[in-house]
C-alpha cells in the first residue's frame, strides 16, 4: 500500500513538472516555434491583407494584440503560483500523514525525481531543437 501511494504521489509530481515545462515551452514559443511577437506580426499582416487595415487600424490592433499578450501572460502566472500552492498544500498534508523518517526519505524520493524529470525535460528540449534546425529551410549563406 506505502509503495502504491509512493508512485501515485511520484507520478502526480512528475506529471506536473511535465506540464508545467511543457506549457512554458509552448506559451514562449508556440506550437510553431515562433515567438509571441512573430505570430502577432504574422496576425495582423494577415489581418491587413484580408481586411484591408488602415494604418491607424494596425496600430491599433497591435496595441490590443500586446495588451491581450500581456494579461494571458499575468494569468499565467497566476495559474503557476495557485498550482505550486496546491501541490505545497498536498506534499505539507502528506508528510502531516508520513513519520519524521518517512517524510525525509519523500522529500530525498520527491528531489530525486525531480532532477530526473529535469534531465528527460532537457534532453526533449534539445531533440526538439534539433529536429527544428533539421526542418527549417537552409539560409543563403548556408547554400
Amino acid at each position: 500500500m506505502k509503495r502504491a501511494i509512493s508512485m501515485l504521489l511520484a507520478f502526480v509530481f512528475a506529471a506536473s513538472i511535465c506540464s508545467i515545462a511543457i506549457a512554458d515551452e509552448n506559451w514562449e514559443k508556440g506550437k510553431s516555434g515562433k515567438s509571441m511577437e512573430q505570430m502577432h506580426k504574422e496576425k495582423l499582416d494577415k489581418m491587413t491583407k484580408d481586411l484591408s487595415l488602415t494604418p491607424d487600424q494596425q496600430t491599433k490592433i497591435a496595441d490590443l494584440m500586446k495588451a491581450k499578450g500581456e494579461k494571458m501572460e499575468a494569468q499565467k502566472k497566476a495559474n503557476e503560483e495557485v498550482m505550486k500552492a496546491i501541490k505545497d498544500d498536498y506534499t505539507t498534508q502528506v508528510k502531516a500523514v508520513l513519520t519524521p523518517d518517512q517524510a525525509t526519505k519523500y522529500d530525498q524520493m520527491m528531489a530525486e525525481r525531480k532532477a530526473k524529470m529535469e534531465k528527460k525535460m532537457e534532453k526533449k528540449k534539445a531533440k526538439m531543437e534539433q529536429k527544428k534546425e533539421e526542418a527549417a529551410p537552409a539560409t543563403p549563406a548556408a547554400q
